[in-house]
């Protein structure tokens, strides 16, 4: 398909969540969830490497079995992060693929692509993710996509949200602002909502992480009150639960470790996850597998109230995410007007009942499939000034996920910018020197929740050289953080007596441009391979197709042919008892003459048609 990369450009919102991926298009005054090519709104969050292309999505899913692997997926719990995060560590056991260390302690993705062993940093395969959604919008649209909101979880950090970023630089999409999952749904729920000012609780329990958020909406403004979440609980937490049970199940009935197994180990965790969808509609459910392990059949029977047990502290760690977001958000449960609930882990009955009776027995609502997403494009539209009046007036006023502070000179972490503050902000706090004729200050600027020095992670660390000698107490120092809509922080240090400044950007876990560009050429490259694939298997399948109608036009004529050549013969035979029935019947009567005319002249009729 031809893509016009001249004329106007579509505002698109992207949600590449751990399990699926989904994009949305705003065009005639509405947006649009967007198909793939198989025609589902939820693409897999999954990208295969083979010995001749790069799959995405269901391509890449349906081949997990046979090619684990080289199939990566779950990438949202890597990306960002170093290597020797606990979270890392736990994720990276229950992942079929390997993932190495890099000397920077960054995850690496390890795997055998075209004959060849390759290693991917996370960030490249959310380009890959990015590119597909990309693709999909192009395709439908017609147009050239260059620039998306895209969705992360609520408490993603500065360094992970910079990776997102860069994973759009990649796949040739400018990240014009990123949105928490819940955010964005609540924006779907309250977009037709008018009248008085009411406040909402959004909860999004998805695949890999839980998002919360409470937002006051009044006609079209939507502030945010405050976000909560945990980036390592999703519907992938519930199955391992499950996994985790059958496997002891089966070694204490068996004596044999499955998870020496991959394969066995991928069967089940496919068991595990349609045993946890079937109980939120049943008490009780089998997972029926056949010859797992070295012929053994297994057939555990897990109920409703022993999945509730076994996850029993994930449950607790919803309760905990309630309690901090209406923390933040400085309110009460009666403050909240609704609660709404969206991801496919809030059909667990145990969520549903947990959340209802945290709110005294408020009623539930549900919105729409897609709801982030949606509330995606609609804030790009917005961003993006689509000449639309039901676009008219419309703002959203988002938080800070993460706390942001400072430490000057190795004293106590001063905190900035609190989580849950609303941005763009900007804040000013004055430091004092701690030494005689001190020369120069060290400033760190981190992120987190914790108070200790050193117990958060540093984004950036800098030194303002040239204060004048003053005794210690005296030289004053005015540092500020300056956090725009876009999440970009800038941090100035200023001395007050003389003025001399140093302003930084930060840029925390940012590649290089140098490395991005190269990600990018490989990226097309991988996108070249892959269309070049799929034009080879269209041109072949044409082929095999041609080739069938082929043989089948042949058959059906060598058929015709067989039975035009049994009507000649009949026709011959015909001929040949005439002139018998002639040479016998030398004084024939006239009508008997014309009898066998007519007979011979129909049969003539016949051979000519």
């Amino acid at each position: 398909m031809v893509i016009n990369k001249t004329g106007d450009r579509p505002s698109i919102g992207i949600d590449t969540g751990t399990a699926y991926s989904s994009v949305a298009v705003w065009q005639k005054d509405r947006v649009e969830i967007l198909p793939n090519k198989f025609g589902n709104l939820l693409t897999p969050s999954y990208v295969a490497f083979t010995d001749t292309e790069v799959l995405v999505g269901e391509a890449a899913a349906d081949q997990l079995l046979r090619n684990a692997k080289n199939t990566v997926f779950g990438i949202t719990r890597l990306i960002g992060r170093k290597f020797s995060d606990p979270q890392v560590q736990e994720s990276i056991l229950h992942y079929p693929f390997e993932v190495v260390c890099s000397p920077d302690d960054k995850p690496q993705v390890v795997v055998q692509f075209r004959g060849e062993t390759r290693v991917f940093q996370p960030v490249e395969i959310l380009a890959i993710l990015l590119s597909e959604m990309r693709g999909i919008v192009e395709n439908y649209t017609g147009k050239e996509a260059k620039s998306a909101v895209v969705i992360v979880p609520a408490y993603f950090s500065y360094s992970q949200r910079q990776a997102v970023k860069d994973a759009g630089t990649i796949a040739g999409l400018t990240v014009m602002r990123m949105i928490c999952r819940s955010t964005a749904a609540s924006m779907a729920h309250g977009l037709d909502k008018k009248g008085p000012e009411r406040k909402v609780l959004v909860v999004d329990l998805g695949g890999g992480t839980l998002d919360m958020s409470v937002v006051a909406f009044e006609e079209s403004n939507f502030e945010v009150l405050g976000t909560a979440g945990d980036v390592n609980l999703g519907g992938d937490d519930f199955d391992r639960r499950l996994v985790d049970y059958c496997v002891a199940e089966f070694k204490k009935a068996h004596d044999r470790d499955l998870r020496t197994n991959p394969r066995a180990m991928l069967r089940l965790r496919k068991a595990c996850e349609r045993a946890k969808r079937v109980l939120s509609i049943s008490t009780e459910t089998t997972v029926e597998l056949e010859a797992l392990y070295d012929g053994i059949d297994f057939h555990p029977t897990i109920t409703r109230t022993q999945f509730k047990s076994l996850c029993a502290d994930l449950f607790d760690r919803i309760l905990w995410s309630l309690q901090q977001v209406l923390s933040d958000a400085n309110l009460i449960k009666d403050n909240i007007h609704d609660v709404v609930h969206v991801g496919g882990s809030t059909r667990i009955p145990k969520v549903k009942k947990l959340l209802a009776e945290f709110f005294n027995g408020k009623s539930l609502s549900r919105v729409i499939e897609g709801a982030a997403v949606f509330g995606a494009a609609h804030l790009a539209a917005t961003l993006c000034s689509e000449p639309s009046p039901k676009l008219d007036n419309y703002l959203l006023l988002d938080v800070a996920p993460l706390s942001l502070g400072v430490e000057v000179d190795g004293t106590i972490s001063t905190v900035m910018i609190p989580r849950s503050t609303a941005v763009p902000t900007k804040k000013t706090e004055t430091f004092s020197t701690s030494q005689d004729n001190q020369s120069n200050v060290h400033i760190q600027v981190f992120e987190g929740e914790g108070w200790r020095i050193g117990s958060n992670p540093i984004l950036h660390e800098f030194k303002l050289d040239g204060i004048p000698p003053l005794p210690c107490g005296q030289g004053k120092i005015d540092i500020t953080f300056d956090v725009d809509a876009n999440d970009i922080l800038h941090v100035s240090a200023t001395e007050q007596s003389m003025g001399i400044a140093k302003t930084v950007r930060i840029v925390a876990g940012c590649l290089p441009p140098s490395e991005i560009e190269r990600m990018r050429t490989e990226a097309e490259h991988f996108k070249y391979l892959s269309e070049r694939n799929r034009l080879r298997v269209e041109a072949r399948n044409a082929l095999e197709t041609s080739a069938y109608s082929l043989r089948t036009a042949a058959a059906e004529r060598i058929t015709e042919l067989r039975q035009a050549i049994e009507e000649a013969k009949a026709i011959e035979e015909i001929s040949e008892e005439t002139l018998r029935w002639l040479e016998a019947n030398e004084s024939a009567k006239n009508e008997d003459l014309h009898l066998k005319q007519r007979e011979v002249a129909a049969a003539l009729s016949s051979l000519r048609n």
